[in-house]
């Protein structure tokens, strides 16, 4: 389980106020997503269950600790994607395995690759993908690293509309499979109301959120579903 309890967060002198007193629980093998506009929080928030910065207030759990430093278990990817420029796709992608020798592992890495699409550029260097090929190739790595919780921070913004609705899916019934628990940072309340089976909303005038209930994640299409995305949109700018 994943807990937030009265996380606050602020920056400087003035003491900006980003999070405000935040708490959510979060259950083994579901889907969060965490929607809202730029410069409310989403990034900061992933950062803090990460173990990378610390809330100014409140406390986070994940599995019965607390999360105080960066922990194995708990896989970030950023936008930046932070490959590194002189190994090649496959070397990215196995870097997890090497750091814990698990060679025999290797088949699992071509696997990833080839279901995300990155097979023909797998010898590759990141400065000849393009930006959406970079993005899969941070996923493929942070795959390897077999985490319990994944937080991504807009995974699927450099990729293709057609591609980033079926790396949603794909990533979606992939996580439910195998018992990950992952958080979606996202703009696209489309791609949160499918991916979360909450949807936190922030940005907000209080800087709290709003935590949805999403029965109907999984789903596209229907007249239910277009009655979330309206749910969320009302959330965004403050109403409901």
């Amino acid at each position: 389980m994943l807990e937030l309890k009265n996380i606050s967060k602020s920056y400087g002198k003035n003491e900006s106020m980003v999070l405000k007193d935040l708490s959510l629980e979060f259950d083994e093998g579901n889907c969060l997503a965490i929607v809202g506009g730029s410069g409310c929080g989403k990034t900061t928030l992933i950062s803090i269950i990460a173990g990378i910065i610390e809330p100014s207030e409140g406390e986070v759990f994940f599995n019965g600790k607390n999360i105080k430093n960066i922990r194995d278990d708990i896989a970030v990817v950023f936008q930046g994607y932070g490959l590194f420029p002189w190994k090649t796709v496959r070397k990215n992608v196995i870097l997890p395995l090497q750091l814990k020798h698990e060679k025999s592992e290797y088949h699992l890495a071509d696997k990833i690759i080839e279901d995300l699409g990155l097979y023909e550029v797998r010898n590759s260097y990141p400065s000849q993908l393009s930006g959406g090929q970079k993005q899969r190739v941070a996923l493929a790595r942070a795959l390897m690293a077999k985490p319990k919780l994944i937080l991504l921070d807009e995974p699927f913004s450099a990729i293709d509309p057609i591609l980033r609705e079926k790396l949603c899916s794909k990533f979606r019934t992939y996580f439910k499979e195998n018992d990950i628990m992952v958080v979606l940072v996202t703009h696209s309340v489309k791609e949160a109301a499918y991916f979360g089976d909450k949807i936190l909303v922030l940005g907000n005038e209080e800087n709290t959120g709003k935590i949805l209930d999403n029965n109907l994640a999984g789903k596209m299409g229907t007249p239910e579903v277009r009655a979330i995305h309206n749910i969320i949109k009302k959330a965004m700018l403050g109403g409901g």
